[in-house]
């Protein structure tokens, strides 16, 4: 539906593809990014396939980041604003 998540069954936030969980979990990718691109010079695409395997990432990261990563490929860029 279009009010659903991209990600999952729950209802998006206005102005967002997603849901309250998978929002937060956005953000605190684009927040850990910032640590990470100046720590390691890498970038949003690699930095996404990075914590996507992580055993420490959260389900809800994990999915925005495989998300992420799938449309950032699929476009040929990064999908980050950065």
């Amino acid at each position: 539906m279009e009010d659903d998540c991209s990600l999952c069954h729950r209802r998006r936030m206005e102005g967002t593809e997603y849901c309250p969980h998978h929002q937060r979990a956005f953000k605190n990718l684009e927040e850990k990014y910032v640590s990470w691109e100046k720590a390691l010079g890498i970038d949003w695409i690699e930095f996404l396939g990075r914590v996507s395997v992580m055993k420490e990432t959260g389900v809800w990261a994990r999915e925005v980041a495989a998300s992420q990563l799938k449309e950032s490929r699929k476009q040929g860029r990064p999908v980050h604003p950065s």
